[in-house]
This record gives C-alpha cells, sequence and structure tokens, in this order.
C-alpha cells in the first residue's frame, strides 16, 4: 500500500516541478528582455540625445523679471546612497543663458547660501518649476542694489557679456544654486536659457546591461532547450 501511495504521488510532483520551472524560465526571459531594452535605450540616448559637446541637454526656456536677479535654487548634490556620491559620477553641468534684449547678460553658480548672502535686501526671483510649461515663479522683495556680481569671489563658475554665456562647471557635493542677471546689476531681466548635464559613462552602462542581459537570455534558453529535451 506505501509503495502505490508514493507512485500515486510522482505524476503529481513531476508536474508540479514542469510548472515551476516554467514560471522560472518565463521571468528570466522577461528579466534578460528588459535589461537589453534598458541597454539599447541608453546607448540611444548616447547617441542621438547628446550634442557636441557630450551634453545632454534641455530645450531653450524663456525667464523673464522686472527684479535685479533669476535665480534657480534647488540643485541639490547633497544626497548619498551608500559608498556613492555625486562626485563618483563624474558629471558636468552646463548652463547657457543669453539676453534677450542684447545687453550684457551674467551667469553663475555659487553655494546656496552665499547667493542667499549675496542677493540679501534686493529683490529677486526664484524660478519654482520649469520644463512642464511655462516657467513659475516666486518673488523676493527687496529695495538694494547687489554689487556687481563680476566682483564677487562666491562663483564655483560664472561667465559675462553680450552673446550667449555659457557656465561648465564639475559637479560637487553641497547646496547649490544659479544666477542670471544682467551684469551691472540693473532691474529687467529677459534671457533664454538651457542646462545639460554630461554622463561620460552612460553608454558603458548601456552596454552591460546588453551583456547582462544576453548572458541571461544565453543562460535560460539552454535550460529550456534541456527541459524540452527532458
Amino acid at each position: 500500500m506505501e509503495a502505490s501511495a508514493q507512485t500515486q504521488t510522482l505524476p503529481g510532483a513531476s508536474r508540479g516541478g514542469k510548472v515551476a520551472r516554467r514560471i522560472a524560465i518565463s521571468i528570466a526571459t522577461a528579466i534578460a528582455l528588459i535589461n537589453v531594452l534598458g541597454g539599447i535605450a541608453l546607448i540611444a540616448v548616447h547617441l542621438v540625445v547628446r550634442d557636441d559637446d557630450g551634453y545632454y541637454s534641455t530645450g531653450t526656456e524663456e525667464f523673464a523679471t522686472d527684479t535685479r536677479a533669476i535665480a534657480v535654487k534647488d540643485i541639490d548634490l547633497s544626497g548619498q546612497r551608500g559608498d556613492l556620491d555625486i562626485e563618483d559620477l563624474s558629471a558636468a553641468i552646463r548652463i547657457q543663458v543669453e539676453s534677450s534684449t542684447g545687453e550684457p547678460a551674467f551667469v553663475g553658480i555659487a553655494p546656496r547660501e552665499d547667493i542667499d548672502s549675496y542677493l540679501a535686501g534686493s529683490a529677486y526671483t526664484v524660478v519654482d518649476d520649469f520644463g512642464n510649461g511655462p516657467p513659475s515663479y516666486d518673488q523676493v522683495d527687496g529695495a538694494g542694489r547687489p554689487a556687481l556680481p563680476s566682483s564677487q569671489d562666491i562663483w564655483a563658475a560664472s561667465s559675462q557679456g553680450a552673446g550667449q554665456q555659457s557656465v561648465e562647471w564639475e559637479a560637487e557635493i553641497g547646496e547649490w544654486a544659479a544666477v542670471a542677471m544682467n551684469a551691472d546689476a540693473a532691474k529687467g531681466l529677459e534671457v533664454e536659457a538651457s542646462s545639460g548635464v554630461k554622463i561620460g559613462w552612460l553608454h558603458w552602462v548601456g552596454l552591460g546591461l546588453i551583456v547582462f542581459g544576453a548572458a541571461i537570455g544565453g543562460v535560460t534558453w539552454l535550460i529550456a532547450r534541456d527541459t524540452r529535451r527532458r
């Protein structure tokens, strides 16, 4: 009787094992496909979206204010994940600004607290959001006039003059802000601006995902072939 009972359980156990193996093969195939497609997408971004200088750039946005300056204050690079921080990524940031009125313009990147101190007492505009429709602003009131921006030693990177001004900066840990203003710190500013980031190793990540996905797919195919033969 015991032998008969054991014989009756074997077909069910065998079918359960086949089902579990098929599910595992399906999951592994999906993982392989996701990695390969993700790698292809990263390489496509690297080849198509990059400009001639190697930056992945946003489109040009128009900004205008009646105050002394336009500031973007949410450049927060203080985050850290495990032993990896922003400096390990070897990323570069570029900001390009051109006055719509032809007046000499200034653009600079500095620690957020230094820009707060520099603009304290002056009226300026903080950009809250852009890229999803017209930019939204917060206004900071003030009656003072800041010193000429070029006279300050707070800038990690800066540029001023007529025509398009461009700053390129190797990203560092900290809380940063970017400012655009007239070179003479006068009120009223209309500019066209764009930003970009350069990550030189992005295509290698894409290639690694493709290789990893192909390896998983190859092993899965061998297992599936062995299963069919059995």
